[in-house]
């Protein structure tokens, strides 16, 4: 039998601090956590697209006002 004290590979010190992967990653863990449901990503992903479009349309109308203001004066007679 080995004995060994201290950072041994088979010691209770050692094992806490590997990280020693599973073959499984859902198995343990935080396995109910609301970052992984697919609701919520969903809404993430909804989120960000819809702050995404507003701000391209904000853009979009500014540009047109701007291009209007300095087109204003061409109007004709």
């Amino acid at each position: 039998m080995i004995k060994c004290s201290g950072w041994c590979l088979f010691s209770q010190s050692y094992a806490s601090v590997v990280f020693i992967p599973r073959a499984h990653p859902s198995e343990g863990g935080d396995g109910n956590s609301v970052v992984r449901e697919t609701w919520f990503l969903l809404l993430i992903g909804g989120t960000v697209l819809a702050l995404v479009l507003a701000f391209v349309g904000m853009l979009y109308l500014r540009r047109r006002q701007a291009l209007s203001k300095e087109l204003g004066h061409l109007n004709g007679m």
